[in-house]
């Protein structure tokens, strides 16, 4: 069996600027056009207070930083459990651990 490039225990980061383009450009390719995430207005009359980014954008960068952050470097996975602790507002910082 080979060598894995990660070890239980090891962390990967992943930081990225979710920005207005960047959530509408995932908005589109996914087909996920909802309110919530789109149209500011809408998004300040539920519990988030504003917009918020695609929960699946932000799994995204788990892949990221699993595909190309050391020590992972070229790892892939076909099962992750993913859980936020808060929703991404748009035009933040987003950072993402896989471990």
């Amino acid at each position: 069996m080979p060598d894995l490039p990660l070890k239980p225990g090891d962390t990967v980061r992943f930081t990225k600027t979710v920005t207005d383009a960047v959530v509408r450009q995932f908005a589109e390719a996914s087909g996920d056009d909802q309110p919530l995430h789109l149209d500011e207005t809408f998004g300040t009359r539920t519990r988030f207070k504003g917009r918020i980014a695609h929960g699946m954008l932000s799994a995204g960068f788990i892949s990221a930083a699993l595909g190309t952050r050391p020590p992972a470097g070229s790892s892939s996975t076909s099962r992750s459990n993913c859980a936020s602790a808060r929703p991404s507002p748009s035009a933040t910082r987003s950072r993402r651990s896989a471990r």
